[in-house]
Formats: C-alpha cells, sequence, structure tokens
C-alpha cells in the first residue's frame, strides 16, 4: 500500500483534527506491533485508514453501505465498516488482516488476530487520547495486550450502562474472549 496514497486520503477526507488522531493510532500501531511481533508497516497504514470514513455524513455511509449489500446493525458504529469498504474498494487495500483491523477498531470482536488487536489497542490508546487511566492502558499494552484490553472493556462497559448507552455486542464477545483466553 502506498502511503503518499493514503495521506492524500485522509487530508482530503478528514479534518485536521482526526487526521493528527490516525496519525496518532499509526505511531502507537506501529511502535505496538514492533513490541508484540506484529507487522509494524500493516499496523500503520491501518491506523491511518482506520477513521478515513467517520466524518462524511450519515447518508454517504449509508450509501456506502447499501451499494455493498452489507447490512450495518442499528447499534453499530458504522464507520467502521464504511472504513473497511473505502480502503478495499477505492483504495484497492486485499490484505485481510488489515481490513479486520480496519473492520473491528471500534468494537472489536472474538477470535481477533493479532494485527487486530494492536489497531484496537492503538486506536483506544493512541497518543492524542486524554481520559482517566489512559496512560495506564497504554503502558500496560505494551507489556500484556490482551490485559490492556480488558482492563478498557472492564473501565468501558460500565460507563456505557452508567451513561445508558447501547453495549456493542462485538464488545462483549470481545471482552468474553479475551477472558477465556
Amino acid at each position: 500500500m502506498d502511503l503518499e496514497l493514503i495521506f492524500r486520503a485522509g487530508e482530503r477526507m478528514l479534518s485536521p483534527e482526526r487526521w493528527a488522531h490516525c496519525q496518532a493510532v499509526a505511531r502507537l500501531g506501529r511502535e505496538l506491533a514492533e513490541r508484540h511481533g506484529a507487522d509494524p508497516a500493516k499496523a500503520e497504514q491501518a491506523g491511518l485508514l482506520h477513521d478515513l470514513t467517520k466524518e462524511l455524513s450519515e447518508g454517504e455511509q449509508l450509501q456506502m453501505l447499501e451499494a455493498s449489500g452489507i447490512v450495518c446493525p442499528p447499534l453499530e458504529d458504522g464507520h467502521a465498516l464504511t472504513g473497511f469498504l473505502y480502503a478495499r474498494d477505492r483504495l484497492g487495500v486485499r490484505d485481510p488482516e488489515m481490513l479486520d483491523a480496519i473492520r473491528y477498531h471500534t468494537a472489536g470482536r472474538s477470535g481477533m488476530c493479532l494485527l487486530e488487536k494492536v489497531v484496537f489497542a492503538a486506536d483506544k490508546f493512541a497518543y492524542d487520547r486524554a481520559y482517566p487511566r489512559v496512560e495506564e492502558y497504554r503502558f500496560l499494552a505494551f507489556a500484556d495486550l490482551d490485559g490492556s484490553m480488558r482492563a478498557f472493556f472492564e473501565n468501558q462497559i460500565p460507563r456505557r450502562i452508567h451513561q445508558r448507552r447501547p453495549l456493542l455486542l462485538d464488545s462483549i464477545r470481545c471482552y468474553n474472549w479475551l477472558l477465556s483466553r
């Protein structure tokens, strides 16, 4: 994958703040990949691509989903699906691990490969994130990637319940899978 093509797409499609976030995810993704034995180039590229469609309008995202024939569950964050579609269909990404890392970066899922976990953690714990315990999770991600994800879910799931926000089924399945490992 051509980094210049990715950078042109990111600068064209995203606000400077969102593009800076993607670059922060790419940086941490590369570092986590190097630490845990995943492909650093793939982690960096997936990090740059993961939110590429996040600022498209709901209508544009729905059009992309309808054109692909993919039905997005109503509680799911559609930008992960449309980001996967954009990377595959418009940018020509063919690597299944990279596509899955983009597709599941929001909620996670049961049975994630190493690259998916790296990109998930890099998104949640990116250097531009500022929320309680993020530095603890980031530090833990270098030592124990699965443990950092479990800790994140153990904080996130009760918070979503308290805020009366829907729980994503893939996140619950991911947490249960992490517990069983």
